[in-house]
């Protein structure tokens, strides 16, 4: 079974850097939807068997996996375990220390140490087991030789990598934020776990992958915060 795990296209808030996690969020820019139109043209030379799309319910997320619904005439279903990692107390700040706050508490969620939390937001345990819950979901319903789309934000999506996949050091991956519309690829399924095999666009390709690399989007932007 193929997973592939797409960040959302470039919104106002990414550009401002501020913690922006709540719903509904900020929408796409012109440079997100121009981004989140490139995908069917990305994604489909990776699909293999039956396909299924699964979506965060935040605003960015449903218009960036939008062209793909469309492409694929297939809908996409929504869950809130899909949710970007939330900030709290820290909601839509983008100062320094609040940015920090962020970063220094994910990263830590990354490399272990996940009872950790935000100032009233989840710990690293709680948020990695709702978005895992929705990832066993998906693969439930999904035969062995298909593949699931999963359209979601850049640091849960880090999290996931980091604890829910295998083949990738953390100490390295925490630090390699997946650009806006950035591509990964993990190959598995329920018994035997999650196999890392491309992160963000081919920027890391494990050595036993011989499949396609997906490509980037040109002018797409990365950061370590949501």
């Amino acid at each position: 079974m193929q997973l592939i795990l797409i960040r959302h296209g470039q919104t106002e808030a990414n550009l401002l850097r501020a913690l922006d996690t709540a719903i509904p969020g900020a929408p796409l820019t012109e440079t997100g939807q121009a981004q989140a139109q490139s995908l069917p043209q990305r994604v489909t030379p990776l699909l293999r068997g039956q396909v299924s799309l699964w979506v965060s319910p935040i605003l960015r997320t449903r218009q960036t996996i939008a062209p793909l619904e469309k492409a694929l005439g297939l809908q996409a279903n929504i869950r809130h375990g899909l949710r970007e990692v939330i900030a709290g107390e820290l909601e839509m700040r983008n100062d320094d220390d609040s940015v920090g706050c962020y970063i220094d508490t994910t990263r830590a969620w990354m490399t272990g140490r996940m009872r950790s939390r935000m100032p009233a937001g989840q710990s690293g345990v709680e948020t990695f087991q709702r978005f895992e819950a929705v990832v066993r979901e998906a693969a439930a319903s999904t035969p062995q030789d298909g593949t699931i789309i999963i359209t979601a934000h850049g640091t849960i999506l880090r999290l996931f990598g980091c604890v829910g996949t295998h083949g990738a050091d953390p100490n390295w991956l925490c630090n390699q934020p997946i650009a806006n519309t950035g591509i990964c690829i993990a190959q598995g399924n329920l018994l035997q776990g999650w196999d890392l095999k491309v992160w963000n666009n081919g920027q890391w390709v494990a050595d036993n992958y011989h499949g396609p690399i997906p490509t980037g989007y040109e002018g797409a932007t990365s950061s370590l915060a949501n």
